[in-house]
């Protein structure tokens, strides 16, 4: 089921742009792109925690992600949810990093973290990219949006052949995953997959290069209302 946008809600929009990172992706000193995983996990209306976990190309001298919104430190991640940390902090935080053999591969770190949300609008805050949360009286509705690149596998002219070619390789074999996970007395629809408790969407990042309408991510929640007004 696909949802319009509804007109009354009150809505909280998060955007720190997670098509800038399909550009990078294609700068011949960033192979392998990234993977990226998003959890949120409601304890009950509208709270709960968000749990991301990703894998980013890293300068070797530093340390530091080299895609500035998806941060590998613990400092940089503080920093960057600083404006919610004054009663939120970020919790399970593990990072890994892979060195990378010698030749054009970059190092790489493994991120993981969760971070407590308390209503829509932390929420909007935390999520990265194109995030609309909006509700009305007991009903939630998140979206999650990611445009395409339009860069066709094929092309006629060399030098934009190359460019699809490294385009499609850096990205193959790489995922973008957003989950929603929820109590069993909420009533939910999703444009995702739905088993269970759990809504998501699952897209490999060359289907960010076909031609076509953005990728979209819809999952709506549902509560009595008497639930969606408790402390």
């Amino acid at each position: 089921m696909i949802f319009l946008p509804v007109t009354g809600f009150p809505v909280w929009m998060g955007s720190s742009g997670l098509r800038v990172v399909f550009f990078l992706c294609l700068l011949p000193w960033v192979s392998g792109c990234f993977d990226y995983k998003e959890r949120i996990v409601f304890l009950r209306a509208w709270s709960g925690y968000v749990e991301m976990t990703y894998s980013v190309p890293v300068f070797s001298a530093s340390g530091q992600s080299m895609i500035g919104f998806l941060p590998v430190r613990k400092s940089d991640i503080e920093s960057h949810f600083s404006r919610l940390l004054f009663t939120r902090r970020i919790e399970d935080y593990r990072v890994y990093y892979m060195q990378a053999p010698s030749g054009p591969l970059t190092d790489r770190a493994r991120v993981s973290f969760k971070i407590a949300f308390d209503g829509p609008g932390e929420l909007a805050q935390i999520l990265p990219g194109k995030a609309t949360v909006s509700l009305r009286r007991n009903r939630l509705r998140i979206g999650r949006e990611l445009a395409r690149a339009d860069i066709p596998a094929e092309n006629e002219l060399p030098l934009l052949a190359s460019y699809a070619e490294r385009a499609h390789a850096s990205l193959e074999g790489h995922r973008l995953d957003w989950q929603v996970a929820f109590p069993p007395q909420m009533q939910v629809e999703t444009t995702g997959q739905l088993t269970g408790q759990l809504a998501s969407l699952s897209v490999p990042l060359t289907a960010t290069l076909k031609e076509g309408s953005s990728l979209v991510f819809v999952t709506e929640l549902k509560v009595a209302a008497s639930a969606a007004d408790a402390p």
